[in-house]
């Protein structure tokens, strides 16, 4: 195993300079080396993990501090990641940037059928610190069909936003799977320049309301029903997915997309210092039901015992054979609850 260095070799191979100065969380960080030096106990191993995620979280570029120039942060992470993940909880669990009655029910739903941990964690502060790295993070949101945003009746998150809440919330650095739980989040759902243009008005609509000019949201609204109008449908980003994808034509047209919300927060997550994980998202709308389902034809007889599992609302992909397939063969709902591992065309992963 790697060795978990003494207090005084710690603060000597973390000082860059002899002057260095120690803020708050990484005193934090040396009072609990200390304390697991002297009694070595399983609790204070566990303290001085908590203390260290957590000044790494306000430090995601630790990696390249100064501090680091002895390898003593890489070396310190690597020793706890080894000791400390085994005694974690490794059960999967659903988090929610902001809560609702609406998202709580789902979540409820999700924890059941999916057999998740039995609580939904909330926003920052929630926790997460208790779960190892094979513990799956379900993200549970609503997405947009226009703009690149998390939402929920709590509120709007951007990629970036969503990231800094995780952390914040005790995310595992070292986290390996990450599901998300949000409609459209492996899509491209707008241009750049018409996104741009619709958060412009949704930012003057805010002026207007605060201002209580009523003739100006109402223009605003105008504009903005405009743009939606012209955009269009959600749509595949990736290249490779239509048989003209590598055109120069096409490649010119993606060039011009938004980047799916998931890839959005696959690099922000990166910014925040998280490498390890694999994030999963779909093309589609997600249901909020992932209940086991009864399929039956047309004379109602069963043709499909459908197991628990993630499912996903196909009914705006008829354009899809192999959905227009299963509308052919069972009844309308399997299309509505379609099991998301059925169609792993519409399963996107991001690194």
């Amino acid at each position: 195993m790697i060795a978990i260095p003494g207090s005084a070799e710690w603060k000597l191979l973390t000082n860059p300079s002899a002057m260095s100065w120690r803020d708050a969380d990484l005193v934090s960080v040396d009072k609990a080396i200390a304390l697991f030096e002297k009694n070595r106990t399983v609790s204070e191993l566990k303290v001085l993990d908590v203390a260290f995620k957590a000044w790494k979280r306000k430090n995601p570029k630790w990696l390249a501090s100064p501090r680091n120039a002895k390898n003593a942060l890489l070396s310190l992470s690597n020793a706890l990641l080894e000791r400390v993940d085994p005694i974690l909880e490794q059960k999967n669990y659903i988090w929610c940037p902001g809560a609702d009655a609406e998202m709580t029910k789902c979540a409820a739903n999700m924890i059941k059928h999916l057999g998740l941990v039995d609580t939904l964690f909330e926003g920052k502060g929630a926790g997460l610190e208790k779960f190892g790295t094979k513990a799956k993070l379900y993200i549970l949101a609503h997405g947009h069909v226009k703009l690149p945003l998390f939402t929920t009746k709590s509120g709007k998150w951007t990629a970036s936003q969503l990231a800094e809440l995780l952390v914040a919330a005790g995310v595992n650095p070292h986290i390996k799977e990450i599901e998300m739980l949000v409609c459209h989040a492996g899509e491209s759902v707008n241009t750049i320049a018409s996104a741009a243009d619709m958060s412009s008005l949704m930012l003057k609509n805010k002026s207007a309301i605060k201002s209580g000019d009523m003739a100006q949201q109402a223009s605003i609204l105008e504009q903005y029903n405009e743009k939606v109008a012209l955009s269009r449908s959600p749509q595949h980003y990736e290249r490779g997915s239509e048989p003209d994808a590598n055109t120069p034509e096409a490649i010119a047209e993606q060039s011009l997309q938004l980047l799916p919300l998931a890839a959005q927060l696959a690099d922000a997550l990166k910014n925040q210092g998280l490498s390890n994980f694999v994030l999963t998202s779909y093309k589609a709308p997600v249901s909020q039901d992932a209940s086991p389902k009864k399929f039956n034809d047309g004379s109602g007889n069963l043709i499909n015992d459908s197991p628990a599992g993630v499912r996903l609302d196909l009914t705006g992909k008829c354009a899809d054979n192999l959905v227009l397939d299963a509308l052919s063969k069972r009844s309308a709902n399997a299309v509505v609850y379609a099991l998301a591992r059925d169609y792993p065309e519409y399963i996107v992963s991001w690194r």
